[in-house]
């Protein structure tokens, strides 16, 4: 969403030093496996491997899947257009959100101060204590979007332009004077 659509992102809490943080959430990586996955598959490779190769996949066992809740790797790298030259896979490019906020103390008891807070900072200007987001013009904005809506009105009509109705008015009478398409 960062990368091809722009969004900005506010990122909240962190240890108290001051400046950026990255925002938490997602992967990074194009493909992940659960380990249990890449056990069955060395499995499978083990039959049909040299003897070099079953003696290492022999060393694969359970472990990691009775030790956890959830256990995966990355199996294939995505490289973020920033990196296409030198390779760097995603999962080592440090990402700092455009906006970082501390907690307060009405944020422990009511989640809805924390979303007031993003909105403020987001929509009305107030300051980040770490980067900031743009100030949007909400006046333009709105101004933009009725002046696009008379031409997608106008253009969605020119479009939308329907044959005239095969019902009889007295079938149409005969349930409840419903018409699907007028």
């Amino acid at each position: 969403m960062r990368t091809q659509g722009g969004v900005k992102s506010i990122a909240m809490g962190g240890r108290p030093i001051a400046g950026p943080i990255q925002g938490i959430g997602g992967i990074k990586g194009a493909e992940s496996l659960g380990f249990e996955d890449v056990w069955k598959y060395a499995q499978l490779a083990s039959k049909n491997g040299t003897a070099a190769q079953q003696k290492i996949l022999s060393k694969l066992g359970l472990l990691p899947i009775s030790r956890s809740s959830s256990s995966g790797i990355n199996v294939r790298d995505n490289i973020v257009p920033d990196h296409v030259s030198d390779g760097l896979p995603g999962q080592y490019v440090v990402e700092y959100s455009e906006c970082r906020l501390y907690y307060t103390e009405p944020m422990v008891t009511d989640v809805t101060a924390m979303w007031k807070a993003a909105a403020d900072s987001a929509f009305n200007g107030k300051a980040c204590a770490a980067g900031s987001l743009p100030k949007r013009d909400l006046v333009a904005d709105e101004n933009e979007r009725r002046a696009n809506t008379a031409e997608v009105r106008a253009r969605r009509a020119a479009n939308m332009r329907r044959g005239v109705s095969t019902i009889s008015e007295a079938f149409v009478k005969a349930h409840g004077n419903f018409k699907a398409i007028p």
